[in-house]
C-alpha cells in the first residue's frame, strides 16, 4: 500500500481509494472479462423481480397493529411464509416477516402505504436468493 499525506499515521480511506484506483488502472486487462456495457441491454422490470423478502419492522404495540400490518400485504396478494413478533420494548415490537416470492410491482405499493402509515415502520428489507 502506498502511503500519503494523510491525517495521522494511517492513510486516510480517499488515500486508499486512490491507490487501488491507480492499481487497478494498470492491472493487464482479462480478455475474457467483457466490460462493456451495451445501452440496449433491457433490464427486468418491477413484474419481473420476483423474490421471497425478508423484512423487519418496527410496529407500535397496541390492539390490532399486526392486522392492520397484514393487511397492507393482503391489499397485494403477497403471503407470509413466516413471521414473528418479539416481546415488546417501550411501546414497540419488533416484528419479521418472510414472505413467498412476490414481484416488486406486488411490493412497491405496500412499501408505499406502510411509509404512509402510523404505528409501523420498516427497519430493514432483504431479498433472499432462492436455491432451484
Amino acid at each position: 500500500m502506498f502511503y500519503g499525506p494523510g491525517a495521522g499515521k494511517l492513510p486516510t480511506a480517499n488515500s486508499v481509494i486512490a491507490d487501488l484506483l491507480e492499481l487497478t488502472s494498470k492491472a493487464p486487462k482479462n480478455p475474457r472479462f467483457n466490460s462493456q456495457f451495451k445501452s440496449d441491454t433491457a433490464l427486468a422490470g418491477p413484474k419481473n423481480r420476483i423474490a421471497s423478502r425478508y423484512i423487519v419492522f418496527k410496529v407500535a404495540d397496541r390492539p390490532g397493529a399486526m392486522h392492520k400490518l397484514s393487511g397492507f400485504f393482503l391489499m397485494s396478494n403477497i403471503n407470509f411464509r413466516n413471521i414473528r413478533q418479539y416481546d415488546p420494548i417501550d411501546g414497540s415490537t419488533r416484528v419479521v416477516i418472510i414472505t413467498y416470492p412476490a414481484s416488486d410491482a406486488q411490493l412497491n405499493p405496500v412499501k408505499t402505504t406502510i411509509r404512509q402509515a402510523k404505528g409501523v415502520e420498516i427497519v430493514h428489507e432483504f431479498k433472499l436468493l432462492e436455491r432451484k
